[in-house]
């Protein structure tokens, strides 16, 4: 396991907590590519004339990296031209340098807004 997490606060943590930073960025990674291929599109907007595919729930997904695996909710588009499939999760897969990279400059600029929602028994990260 790399040392990498002591850069996230300043201090020693847990695997878990590096394990649910991770998920929270490449899950906020994910959507944002959902939105894209969607034309822009944000959660609950509405198509407009011409533009094809809607958000069609989650698929369990995992990435491998040096530290272990972690499993994210891959987003599922349907009634589009061609079928989604995202470039991120094949990229990201087993290339650990880029997302611990990724993931630190994700998070040195300010926590995910899935950060605020999620439950923990350690005390919250100030953002």
């Amino acid at each position: 396991m790399s040392c990498w997490p002591v850069v996230l606060t300043g201090r020693r943590t847990s695997f878990r907590r590096w394990l649910t930073v991770t998920r929270l960025v490449v899950q906020e990674l994910l959507e944002g590519e959902q939105a894209d291929y969607l034309g822009g599109r944000g959660r609950y907007e509405r198509r407009g004339d011409g533009q094809l595919g809607s958000r069609n729930g989650y698929e369990r997904g995992r990435l491998r990296t040096a530290e272990g695996g972690i499993d994210v909710a891959v987003p599922q588009v349907r009634g589009s031209g061609e079928p989604f499939r995202s470039s991120l999760m094949g990229f990201l897969d087993g290339n650990s340098e880029v997302l611990e990279r990724l993931v630190t400059e994700m998070y040195a600029r300010g926590c995910p807004p899935a950060m605020s929602r999620t439950p923990s028994a350690t005390p919250p990260v100030s953002c």
